[in-house]
């Protein structure tokens, strides 16, 4: 997994739900990075890492 693709896209989607002015694309893009959080918390978890707490947390 390519993580800092990842956290792009995270952060990505973070900011097209904080800019919306649509409920509905605003839970989409919201739904989207929880997702995409918790791939990456599996990821890191399956590799031990510590960070995946964070993550856990964000999804």
């Amino acid at each position: 997994m390519d993580l800092n693709f990842q956290y792009a896209r995270h952060q990505r989607s973070l900011m097209l739900a904080q800019s919306s002015t649509c409920g509905d694309e605003r839970r989409r893009m919201l739904d989207r990075a929880a997702l995409i959080a918790g791939s990456i918390a599996t990821h890191q978890t399956g590799l031990g890492a510590t960070a995946a707490t964070g993550w856990s947390l964000a999804a």
